[in-house]
């Protein structure tokens, strides 16, 4: 029997980067006011994309940007 919603490699539809990065910022400040490191959050945004896309050479956007993006909502939410 095969399950579909075990397969973590996107499979269709279009991949909008700006769409990511909202939502890797939207992670990355929840967890600055959670208190979490941004060591963490960093990791933890890039295991998502690895996730939904498999390496780095098929995600939508670049490790630059993924930083540059946790930097910024840890800046906003307060932490440095």
């Amino acid at each position: 029997m095969e399950f579909g919603w075990l397969e973590s490699r996107r499979v269709s539809g279009a991949v909008n980067a700006d769409a990511w990065v909202r939502s890797v910022s939207e992670k990355a400040g929840l967890l600055a006011r959670l208190d979490y490191k941004k060591s963490y959050a960093l990791k933890r945004c890039e295991q998502n994309l690895t996730w939904s896309f498999g390496d780095k050479n098929a995600w939508p956007i670049t490790a630059a940007a993924l930083k540059k993006a946790v930097n910024a909502a840890y800046r906003s939410a307060g932490v440095n």
